[in-house]
């Protein structure tokens, strides 16, 4: 359990903080989740692996009446929390996290049904995130999803682009690793007219997307059309030189 007030983050008022979380020391692997000190989700926001450093940014609603969230490992490891900012309650809309989508066969299915099967270049998935609990539709106010999205490329590198459908943008919302999984938060807008995203797969993967909460139109949040600024393997933004 951390106690968030030492960080200058308000008593009152609080809807969710964003964390930058790290598990090093790991004497096995497993998953770390961050929440509100209710019952314990069935998501994660970190995979640790066994000898590896590894970190990992999360949006977490905080325990209203304390404003603490609680972190769980499922490994024996050292745990690093580093607070970022936070949303006020007003703008951050609060739900229990829950899973929307799972394309592992041995899975269960989540709230949206999907194929058992694994994704790769145009076959994505294409999710609508609203009319589901505790989430409104677009013209109710609701502008981006904050999602927790997993994958685990079969065997090649590549990497997971998760997006309002429409045009694909050039951006990394995951990066994959043959045989390995990985996951990252997403703050995705969604479609204005469907509410729906879209996630893609360079790689044959499959991919596991969870929503743990949204934010209200024009609150603490200004989505603009993904661009790259800074590569410096192709020279994009980079100092000349160096």
């Amino acid at each position: 359990m951390t106690d968030l007030s030492v960080a200058g983050v308000p008593a009152t008022g609080v809807g969710a903080v964003v964390l930058n979380i790290s598990a090093v020391n790991s004497v096995s692997s497993g998953y770390i989740t961050a929440y509100n000190c209710g019952q314990r989700p069935r998501l994660w926001n970190l995979y640790v692996y066994r000898v590896l450093a590894v970190s990992s940014m999360a949006i977490v609603p905080v325990k209203s009446s304390t404003g603490e969230v609680c972190i769980y490992s499922s490994a024996d490891t050292d745990v690093m929390v580093d607070i970022g900012g936070w949303f006020a309650a007003a703008d951050f809309g609060i739900i229990t996290p829950q899973r929307i989508a799972d394309t592992r066969e041995s899975s269960p299915q989540g709230l949206r049904s999907v194929d058992k099967a694994m994704i790769s270049g145009t076959k994505q998935l294409s999710l609508k995130l609203t009319n589901l609990p505790e989430v409104p539709m677009p013209s109710d106010g609701i502008q981006a999803a904050v999602l927790r999205v997993s994958a685990k490329a079969l065997s090649t590198d590549g990497f997971v682009t998760v997006y309002p459908c429409g045009n694909r943008p050039r951006k990394v919302s995951v990066r994959l690793i043959a045989g390995q999984t990985s996951g990252n938060t997403v703050i995705v807008p969604l479609h204005p007219t469907t509410g729906r995203i879209c996630v893609y797969s360079s790689a044959l993967s499959d991919v596991v997307v969870d929503i743990a909460g949204w934010i209200a139109n024009g609150k603490g949040f200004t989505a603009v059309s993904p661009v790259m600024i800074s590569d410096t393997i192709k020279g994009i933004g980079a100092v000349p030189g160096r």
